[in-house]
C-alpha cells in the first residue's frame, strides 16, 4: 500500500539522518519496490553530510524543482536540516495519493513562486477516498514553515505506523 511505501522510505531516511546524512532527492523514481512490496530509497548521488557545507552557492539547491522544500529556495542554508527531505517525501505521498503534484508552475520560477506561497490543495479535495488523517499526515509533512513541519523522518514514521493500527495521530 502507499502508506507502506512511504512508510519504509522514511524509516530508510531517518538512518540515513541519524548517521549524519541528508538525501536532498527524495522522489517517486528514486524509491524501488523489491519483490517483497518492500520500498528501498535508492540515489544518494545529492546527499550532503549534514554538518559539511554545501558545494552550491547560496540561493541554488541540489534536487528535483517539485520536491523542493520552502527553505530550500530561501537561501537559508544553515536551517537546512533532515526536514527537506520529510517535505519532499511529503510532495512524494501527496502524489501516491493524488496521482498529480502539488504544485505544477509552468515555468520553474513560477512553480518556485507557487512552492513558496500557496498552499496544496488538500489530497482529499483531489482524490476523495484519501482518509482525513493520512490526508493530516501528507500536509503536516508538506509544511511550508519548517518548525511546523514533523521534525523527522522518525516522527513521520511513527504517525504512518498510529495511521496503519487505526490509533490517533499526532500531526493536526
Amino acid at each position: 500500500s502507499i502508506c507502506r511505501i512511504i512508510l519504509d522510505v522514511a524509516d530508510a531516511l531517518q538512518h540515513a539522518h541519524t548517521s549524519g546524512v541528508l538525501h536532498r532527492d527524495v522522489k517517486p523514481s528514486n524509491i524501488l519496490l523489491r519483490r517483497d512490496g518492500r520500498a528501498q530509497l535508492f540515489d544518494f548521488g545529492l546527499a550532503q553530510l549534514s554538518d559539511q557545507p554545501a558545494l552550491t552557492r547560496t540561493g541554488e539547491f541540489t534536487g528535483t524543482p517539485y520536491y523542493v522544500s520552502p527553505e530550500q529556495l530561501s537561501g537559508r542554508r544553515r536551517d537546512l536540516d533532515a526536514r527537506v527531505d520529510v517535505y519532499a517525501l511529503g510532495v512524494t505521498l501527496y502524489e501516491m495519493l493524488t496521482l498529480q503534484r502539488p504544485f505544477e508552475g509552468k515555468t520553474t520560477p513560477a512553480l518556485f513562486r507557487d512552492i513558496l506561497t500557496r498552499d496544496a490543495v488538500p489530497p482529499g479535495r483531489v482524490n476523495p477516498a484519501v482518509p482525513h488523517d493520512l490526508e493530516t499526515i501528507c500536509l503536516a509533512a508538506m509544511e511550508k514553515d519548517p518548525q511546523r513541519r514533523y521534525s523527522s523522518a522518525g516522527a513521520l514514521a511513527a504517525d504512518l505506523r498510529r495511521f496503519l493500527a487505526y490509533q490517533p495521530i499526532e500531526a493536526r
